[in-house]
């Protein structure tokens, strides 16, 4: 009796420990030094407070995009999926050459347009080693765009040259096949190891990895759901890491997937599929409030809440917003709703689908729609935010 009791008390811990440290930065932009707006620009949270910067690096981020910092907010490294940079914004040792092939080739230095190419997760008993798990791409007609096409990872070690850290293994393939981009992790619930949950394109497969302090387990798959057509959207656990949403590009529409996850065996159940109706297949994002009670999806002209917390969740749909017409800072770029983020200060911040200055926030996300406070194009950026 005992060791059950003991068990359930460890699936029920909280993910994370200091976890808001580790992401209290946030990195985007390109085009630095030149014209028209264009540059880096950093987004740091402390406390209940955002701060946006202008700073000068070499990096260019389109959409694949991994940081990292210590547990006091420190940058440490970030990657756009062609190399690593360690945190004097230069070309970490070994750091170049992520994702060989013809594609990565094709868009330098422009940085990989995979939605959450990029994944960093700690080693669980070496606070100086990180995994960076990535995503090589092709570009693939049948999908429209760049899909995935190995699962690799690389491991970086922050005590080597002098503290701005080394790649000491790079390109590993871990999983060989056409995938959908979007990896994402969550905390087992030993609250020590990590699940890396990815998709396969065109499949209803789902791929997990199992991160120990022994090493890499895995792949694990499971075939659940329904299927994964298109190569992008966006994925996202709940902060408790019990349900899972994914938003996929699916013609001739979007749809929502939502599972149920169990943190100590990796395994999801209880699909839900809930199709939006608008048409605007291009671009979708999703995000979960801080309470794990509301689900967030964009949808390039409208942005939807859904209540999770009920047993018909496709009812509770409510439209929160349709854009607006503006323009950032000039038409063509439309400041439509794209990928979706909560924030360490529990709002959440939409990104565009063109280069825009803005993004848009939910200031109070844990509450229903009518009280939310959404706010277009809100948080005006110094630079231009692919």
């Amino acid at each position: 009796m005992y060791k059950i009791r003991l068990t359930i008390l460890l699936c029920v811990m909280t993910i994370y420990a200091n976890a808001q440290s580790y992401n209290n930065l946030w990195l985007m932009g390109y085009g630095s030094g030149g014209n028209y707006g264009f540059g880096g620009t950093d987004m740091k949270f402390t406390s209940s407070a955002m701060d946006t910067s202008y700073h000068f690096r070499e990096m260019n981020f389109h959409e694949t995009n991994g940081v990292i910092t210590d547990k006091n907010g420190k940058l440490l490294f970030y990657s756009n999926g062609e190399y690593v940079a360690n945190a004097l914004d230069d070309t970490m040792k070994n750091g170049q050459g992520l994702n060989p092939g013809w594609y990565v080739d094709a868009v330098t230095p422009w940085g990989l347009r995979i939605t959450q190419g990029n994944l960093v997760i700690p080693f669980a008993m070496d606070s100086n080693k990180f995994y960076l798990f990535h995503n090589s791409a092709i570009y693939n007609t049948n999908f429209g765009g760049a899909v995935g096409t190995d699962l690799m990872v690389s491991i970086i070690d922050m005590q080597k040259d002098s503290g701005r850290g080394k790649v000491v293994s790079k390109n590993q393939i871990l999983v060989n096949d056409t995938l959908g981009g979007t990896i994402a992790g969550v905390k087992h619930g030993n609250g020590r190891d990590w699940w890396v949950v990815f998709f396969k394109c065109n499949s209803n497969l789902i791929y997990t990895l199992l991160i120990t302090p022994q090493g890499i387990q895995g792949p694990y798959t499971q075939s659940f759901g329904d299927s994964i057509y298109a190569a992008n959207g966006q994925c996202v656990f709940s902060p408790d890491g019990s349900r899972f949403a994914r938003h996929n590009r699916f013609y001739p529409h979007q749809d929502i997937s939502i599972y149920d996850f169990d943190r100590c065996t990796g395994l999801f159940s209880n699909p839900i599929n809930i199709v939006t109706p608008d048409t605007n297949y291009v671009v979708s994002g999703v995000a979960f409030s801080s309470n794990g009670k509301f689900l967030y999806a964009s949808s390039k002209d409208y942005l939807y809440q859904y209540n999770v917390d009920t047993p018909n969740i496709a009812s509770t749909q409510i439209i929160v917003a349709v854009w607006d017409s503006f323009y950032s800072p000039a038409p063509p770029f439309a400041c439509k709703f794209y990928l979706a983020a909560l924030a360490p200060n529990n709002k959440i911040y939409i990104t565009s689908s063109s280069s825009t200055k803005h993004l848009h926030v939910i200031n109070n996300p844990d509450t229903v729609a009518a009280y939310c406070d959404f706010q277009q194009h809100a948080i005006e950026l110094p630079t231009r935010n692919a």
